[in-house]
């Protein structure tokens, strides 16, 4: 069997309930027809002004432009002159005074000291002889002590062995004078060491000897009868 015809007719839209909104039919462009692009707004060429600063106003100027080809020479450090500086002014002449560590005794080994003093400025140079002759070996010398005199203080030690005969010098020079400080040392009144102990052992026999003999003869007054019995 055939299917029923459908008739040309186009069946009416249901009614839209609501609002109703009319849309306009697009007018149609010919394919020859080209719209010209819109151009952007011109912007002038006079800048806006700045807002107006609140306070105080510093007025900058442009650092000025240095071509490449200027090149600034670099600036010499100030020259120093080849003088040295003045030393401060000294006070007084230095002082040296030499004694032993030790009480002194011929042929054993002792330390001599040099001591310095009234020095200002801090700068002097201390040197040992021995009967004119220079000696280096078992010379020490210790820095700068200040004094409460605003001054400073110095000592020197030589290890020796003292000998019959023996002068020592100590000389102190200090730079820029013409003359030095000079300090001698001899053996004065040396006692041998055999001879100090044998004088000790005699001294204590004979404090033995008196206090002994003592000693009997307050015995002896003791047990004496007396004249009155």
């Amino acid at each position: 069997m055939a299917p029923p015809a459908i008739p040309d007719t186009v069946l009416p839209l249901p009614e839209t309930r609501g609002t109703r909104h009319t849309v306009s039919p697009s007018a149609r462009v010919s394919p020859s027809t080209r719209v010209p692009p819109t151009a952007p707004p011109a912007i002038p060429d006079t800048a806006l002004p700045l807002p107006e600063a609140r306070g105080t106003r510093h007025t900058v100027s442009p650092s000025p432009r240095v071509s490449p080809s200027t090149r600034v020479p670099p600036t010499a450090p100030p020259a120093i002159p080849d003088t040295a500086l003045p030393l401060p002014e000294a006070r007084g002449t230095p002082m040296a005074n030499v004694f032993t560590a030790q009480p002194l005794e011929l042929g054993k080994p002792n330390t001599l000291i040099c001591q310095v003093g009234n020095l200002f400025p801090a700068s002097v140079t201390v040197s040992w002889q021995r009967l004119g002759e220079p000696v280096s070996q078992g010379v020490n010398t210790t820095r700068y002590y200040p004094t409460e005199e605003l001054g400073f203080l110095l000592f020197s030690y030589l290890e020796f062995i003292p000998q019959e005969g023996d002068i020592y010098t100590c000389t102190v020079t200090r730079p820029r004078d013409r003359f030095s400080t000079v300090a001698y040392w001899v053996p004065q009144n040396p006692i041998p060491s055999e001879l100090l102990e044998n004088a000790l052992c005699g001294l204590a026999i004979a404090l033995g000897i008196f206090f002994m003999v003592t000693g009997i003869v307050l015995l002896l007054k003791s047990r004496r009868p007396s004249p009155t019995e």
